[in-house]
């Protein structure tokens, strides 16, 4: 069972018109990502984004991870609200050869099968 903590309501609306999300595509890059030696593989990063997100999924199979219980609510393109299962406070990711501590809202999601 996870170890769940209580945390604060934010909501996050990441609704833009198109121009802003093209501009957006522009920001983001793919890199290759290793967290607690478990190769996750391909990820996008928008330089810009302030929510980093994982699926529910992928947070499973990478062990030694605690989730903490969270309210954040994201906004989805079709304008429904989803709730996060929990966040990663510190997530230590590896980027070709550096590393870097960064927060991640862990979502349930439809993930894409990349075979």
């Amino acid at each position: 069972m996870m170890e769940v903590e209580k945390d604060e309501e934010k909501e996050i609306d990441p609704l833009k018109t198109d121009s802003k999300i093209l501009e957006e595509w522009k920001q983001m890059v793919n890199v290759l990502v290793i967290v607690k030696g478990f190769y996750v593989g391909e990820v996008m990063r928008d330089l810009e984004s302030c929510t980093n997100m994982m699926s529910l999924s992928l947070f499973n199979k990478i062990e030694g991870m605690k989730l903490k219980s969270c309210e954040v609510r994201i906004r989805l393109a079709d304008g429904s609200l989803k709730q996060a299962k929990g966040k990663i406070e510190t997530m230590n990711i590896n980027i070709g050869g550096f590393t870097f501590a960064i927060e991640v809202v862990v979502m349930e999601m439809k993930v894409l099968d990349r075979a």
